[in-house]
């Protein structure tokens, strides 16, 4: 179990370094209602990255698992290998659609209807921003494969999964605390980081794209 988690924290880690999933909640604490719409917004997030790594636990788990040659033992580290060459491909279509240094970047056209959203439209935004995202469907699901290909069942693969959505939503988590804790004092800040992950957006992604695809494909063929 604890081979798993360390198979799968680079993952969550991966996840949580999603820069327009960072921008929302910070657009909504800046909002009208910060306290409810980006707990809400936290909640629906963690909800979506749950599922997608359940889904993926699930459909490996059909496999039979009886003995080294058997088909799930086969298919979950193949999953993770077709699944960092994907990665690897977004990596580079990111990284070519970066900004230059002098363009100027518009903000996301979404971002203009956070500020009036009620709870449970949070909740619903932070489920789709975290299950339609092809990264966040590509790390948990390959999280869940991970979990299912050790033959992990159970308590231990609850924990797995617990801890891999843990750190997969803390970067989402911390800035909801800090303004608990800070208030309007924290606002400028606030705004300066959102405003530096809007440009570096598509460099971040790329670059973590791409780190993430060599520790999928890495994996895979070392499980095989």
């Amino acid at each position: 179990m604890l081979i798993v988690i360390g198979e799968t924290l680079p993952l969550a880690i991966a996840i949580a370094f999603s820069p327009l999933g960072i921008v929302a909640v910070i657009v909504m604490l800046l909002s009208r209602y910060p306290r409810a719409s980006s707990a809400s917004f936290v909640i629906g997030w963690a909800s979506g990255i749950s599922a997608i790594a359940v889904a993926g636990y699930a459909l490996a788990a059909l496999l039979p698992d009886t003995g080294e040659d058997a088909p799930r033992r086969i298919a979950a580290p193949l999953t993770l290998i077709v699944l960092g060459v994907i990665s690897i491909g977004l990596a580079i279509r990111q990284w070519r659609a970066r900004p230059a240094a002098d363009e100027e970047v518009a903000l996301p056209t979404w971002m203009s209807r956070i500020d009036g959203l009620t709870a449970l439209r949070s909740f619903a935004f932070g489920v789709v921003l975290a299950a339609t995202k092809p990264k966040n469907i590509i790390l948990a699901f390959g999280s869940g494969v991970a979990a299912a290909g050790a033959g992990l069942a159970g308590a231990q693969a609850l924990i797995v999964l617990g801890v891999f959505l843990a750190f997969a939503s803390i970067s989402m988590g911390a800035p909801v605390i800090a303004y608990l804790i800070a208030g309007d004092r924290i606002r400028g800040p606030l705004t300066s980081v959102r405003e530096w992950l809007v440009r570096h957006n598509a460099a971040m992604l790329g670059v973590i794209l791409l780190f993430l695809g060599v520790v999928l494909v890495g994996n895979g063929i070392a499980a095989l």
